[in-house]
């Protein structure tokens, strides 16, 4: 599977930090097939344990702090979950085995679940990117910025499970920045995405 991000020679973004937290547990496989290739110099498996804790600080402890009230308590409880099931991943992955035994049960599908839960809390429930907003808007240098494009057609060229909604969460949060084009287009700021998506646009610009 492709590596989004080298802990030792990149700086981690958003959206990148994103799409590990969304994979931990295919990361972890991943690295741990990679430990018997001996012709692999990647060191993979000492990625993986980083990818463990930008997750744990930056994806789910960083956000509890900046949430208030109820919110923050329900967020608390989701962290507390994904805490556990990284716990149980470090443990696989140390066994450095893709033995059935030694995954944790259903831990594909239980961290599935922990993340669209958390998706689901902080994006709560807005899918557009209010347009009187300045603070939003940033100034984007010309060859840095995408062709204009709405929230659903970047959510495309992402794949996966992104959405429009999380597109707009990202913006928000100023993790993505964008310069409103139209009513519904935005243009989007190319150092922020992933090389898979630049790689697409890069195709169709």
């Amino acid at each position: 599977m492709d590596w989004p991000w080298n802990p030792e020679k990149e700086k981690l973004t958003e959206p990148v930090l994103m799409e590990i937290a969304k994979n931990l547990p295919s990361y972890a496989s991943d690295a741990i097939d990679h430990c018997s290739k001996a012709n692999d110099e990647r060191d993979l498996l000492g990625y993986v344990f980083v990818y463990f804790h930008v997750v744990k600080e930056e994806y789910f402890e960083a956000t509890v702090k900046n949430l208030k009230g109820s919110m923050r308590e329900e967020a608390r409880k989701i962290a507390s979950e994904a805490f556990d099931l990284i716990d149980l991943i470090v443990q696989w992955a140390n066994t450095r085995s893709n033995a059935i035994s030694n995954r944790p049960p259903n831990i594909f599908a239980r961290w599935d679940t922990v993340v669209r839960k958390w998706d689901l809390l902080i994006s709560t429930g807005k899918e557009t990117v209010p347009s009187t907003n300045n603070d939003i808007q940033k100034d984007i240098p010309g060859e840095y910025r995408t062709t204009p494009m709405s929230q659903k057609e970047l959510a495309e060229l992402y794949g996966g499970s992104m959405t429009p909604k999380r597109i707009a969460s990202m913006v928000r949060s100023g993790a993505l920045n964008v310069v409103k084009s139209s009513r519904q287009n935005f243009t989007f700021d190319k150092r922020q995405l992933p090389k898979r998506v630049t790689d697409k646009l890069s195709q169709i610009e």
